[in-house]
């Protein structure tokens, strides 16, 4: 049964409302990573009709968990998709690391590395030679909200790590501004504290590492390794996420209230993921997980 729902984060509300959408659940979609034919796919399979101009269902809406360009090769495509289901209505969508990249590689703050060039370069070749597109773009990703919270319906989701404190930083819009963007971007030297803006999109948009637990990537980076933060996860929602990509092989429900949706891969080779939460769901169910393709 729909019911009321309390928004905090998202469309252009400011602070979030209480709106009767009459939707009877979310759809969950994990890191699209400019692959539009899998994600028109994937809400075909669940239902959703192109009509209007947008994707729609008649009684669900679909929430991206971020991470929408860089890797695939239909970047435009896949973000003109998004923004028109969230135009209409029948989608809403929060800021991945990658739209924050890609905000703080627009305006120079940052670092142009190699590393840092390859994983924008497929969102870079299809918009630098038309500046409006561009600009246009980068508009629309830098007022997406970095979270969104139903309390009224025991849900949350978050690109990389549901953190109260971090969230607190940022204020109860969610959004960052451009001083903020700028503020996150510069990093610091070493043995010196972040700024609490740059902690908290750290957190939000990249996971929490740990300082005393490094190793050695296969570049010969040396990095602190991740914390599951979401093995050990009871907060008073379901907590659903992306950004750590999770092996096919691995069983798909690794915590009891928190659910990873990212199985992306440079290539495009990996299945997208979603989950089919419904209003009044009193725990996660790996039936209701979608693939697409299938096998």
């Amino acid at each position: 049964m729909a019911r009321n729902v309390r928004l905090i984060g998202v469309g252009n509300d400011e602070g979030g409302g209480t709106v009767n959408d009459g939707f009877e659940g979310y759809d969950i979609i994990g890191d699209v990573h400019g692959q539009a034919g899998k994600l028109e796919t994937l809400l075909r399979v669940m239902g959703y009709r192109h009509t209007a101009g947008a994707w729609r269902h008649d009684s669900r809406q679909a929430i991206f968990l971020g991470d929408l360009i860089d890797y695939g090769r239909r970047q435009v495509e896949t973000v003109d998709l998004v923004r028109s289901m969230v135009d209409a209505g029948s989608a809403r969508a929060i800021m991945g690391n990658h739209e924050f990249n890609a905000i703080s590689w627009y305006h120079g703050w940052r670092r142009p590395t190699q590393g840092n060039f390859k994983d924008h370069e497929p969102f870079l070749d299809a918009v630098v030679g038309s500046p409006a597109l561009y600009a246009d773009l980068i508009g629309w990703m830098q007022d997406l909200p970095l979270w969104i919270e139903d309390t009224a319906n025991n849900v949350r989701f978050v690109h990389a790590c549901w953190n109260d404190e971090h969230i607190s930083t940022i204020g109860p819009t969610a959004r960052l501004s451009l001083d903020d963007v700028r503020i996150a971007s510069i990093k610091e030297r070493a043995g010196e504290t972040p700024t609490p803006m740059r902690a908290a999109v750290e957190c939000l948009l990249k996971g929490p590492e740990d300082p005393d637990d490094t190793f050695t990537d296969h570049h010969g980076k040396v990095r602190q390794r991740r914390v599951l933060w979401w093995s050990t996860y009871d907060g008073p929602a379901f907590c659903f996420f992306g950004h750590y990509r999770q092996s096919l092989d691995a069983p798909r429900i690794s915590g009891p209230r928190a659910l990873c949706l990212d199985y992306s891969d440079r290539e495009g080779k990996h299945p997208l993921f979603a989950y089919r939460f419904d209003i009044g769901d009193a725990s996660l169910d790996e039936d209701k997980l979608v693939r697409v393709p299938v096998a």
